[in-house]
């Protein structure tokens, strides 16, 4: 415990006891200066709402990056997932006809000439790189 001297007067005042009533009187005060806390509240609810962010939710330093308020952001977010969850469940209701489309596309000649020349165009701009260049083909049959 700290001691004191007041007006010529020893006192033994503890220091967390102290520092607890200094927050309380200054939490009181905060509290009355906030009479039109609804004023207030609104401007911070306001000035988050229409914060600028990135594509990925943030603020950005840059500040052409933050092209969408939060509320855009999280509505583009939320369609997005919902958009994404609706093809997810489109696709798998027609894997079987989905298959089969594939497996005719496949079968056209035409179709595997078109793969042919993408696999030799793309090998031979690949080759042409100054960069290291890596070819592996595999071939995975399960019968």
């Amino acid at each position: 415990m700290a001691q004191n001297n007041l007006i010529g007067l020893d006192l033994n005042v503890d220091q967390n006891f102290l520092a607890d009533a200094v927050k309380q009187t200054v939490l009181i005060g905060i509290s009355e200066a906030l009479n039109g806390k609804n004023e207030i509240v609104s401007q911070i609810v306001n000035a988050v709402l229409s914060q600028k962010v990135d594509t990925d939710g943030r603020m950005s330093s840059y500040e052409r990056d933050n092209k969408f308020t939060l509320v855009e952001y999280h509505v583009m977010k939320l369609l997005n997932k919902e958009v994404e969850d609706t093809i997810i469940e489109i696709v798998n209701e027609q894997r079987e006809d989905i298959k089969k489309i594939i497996r005719e596309a496949f079968k056209k000649k035409h179709f595997a000439d078109q793969v042919v020349d993408a696999v030799m165009n793309g090998t031979i701009n690949q080759l042409g790189n100054a960069y290291r260049t890596t070819v592996s083909v595999c071939l995975n049959s399960k019968e």
